[in-house]
C-alpha cells in the first residue's frame, strides 16, 4: 500500500491511499500534487497571425468576455494590468480596465502593442486551497511595427524580408493548473 499524505498550513491532514496497483487515482489529484510538489504552472497558448483591425470596442469586449468566464468560476481574487506600448520605447500601464477606458487614445505616436494582463485566484469545486491563472492577451500592430523596422533598416535589405520578420498580431497565452479551466479561456 501507498500514501501520499498533504499537510496544510492549519494542522489539517489529507491522506490519498493506493491499496494495490490497480487503484484509480483521478487526473484532477494527480495535477493538485504535480502543483503542490513543483509549484509549478502550465501554459497553453494560441497565435493568429492574419491582419486585423480593432479598435477600442473590441478590446472591451474583449474585457467583457474574459469577465463573464469569471462569473461561471469562485474567483477569489483577481486583478489586471493594460499596458500600450508607443513607438520609441513610450509605455503607458494602466492598474485596471476602467483606467484604461479613460485613457487618450489621442497620443502623437502610433500604438505597437497592448497587452492585457489577467490574474485570478480560483477556487474549483472539491478543492481547498486556490489555482492561479495568469491570461494575457497580446495585441499588435502590424503596420507599426513595420513602419519602425523599415525606417531602422538600411534600404538595401527592405523588400520581402520586412514582410518575413513581422511576428503574430494576436497572441493569448494562460499559465494554469487546469487544463479545462485555461482551455475555456483561450476559446
Amino acid at each position: 500500500m501507498s500514501e501520499v499524505i498533504e499537510q496544510s498550513d492549519n494542522g489539517n491532514t489529507s491522506i490519498i491511499e493506493a491499496d494495490n496497483e490497480n487503484s484509480v487515482i483521478s487526473l484532477k489529484v494527480y495535477q493538485d500534487i504535480y502543483h503542490q510538489i513543483t509549484g509549478r504552472t502550465e501554459q497553453i497558448r494560441q497565435k493568429y497571425s492574419k491582419n486585423l483591425l480593432i479598435d477600442f470596442s473590441e478590446i472591451e469586449q474583449l474585457h467583457f468576455k474574459i469577465m463573464q468566464l469569471c462569473d461561471v468560476h469562485a474567483v477569489i481574487a483577481s486583478n489586471e494590468v493594460v499596458s500600450v506600448f508607443h513607438e520609441k520605447e513610450r509605455k503607458e500601464q494602466f492598474t485596471s480596465f476602467k483606467r484604461f477606458k479613460a485613457y487618450n487614445s489621442n497620443a502623437v505616436r502610433p500604438t505597437v502593442n497592448v497587452v492585457l494582463r489577467y490574474n485570478f485566484s480560483i477556487l474549483l469545486p472539491e478543492r481547498q486551497k486556490p489555482q492561479e491563472y495568469v491570461v494575457t492577451i497580446k495585441l499588435t500592430s502590424r503596420v507599426a511595427l513595420l513602419s519602425k523596422i523599415e525606417s531602422e533598416m538600411p534600404p538595401f535589405m527592405r523588400g520581402r524580408f520586412i514582410g518575413l520578420s513581422s511576428p503574430n498580431v494576436a497572441e493569448i497565452s494562460v499559465e494554469y493548473a487546469d487544463y479545462i479551466v485555461a482551455r475555456s479561456f483561450i476559446e
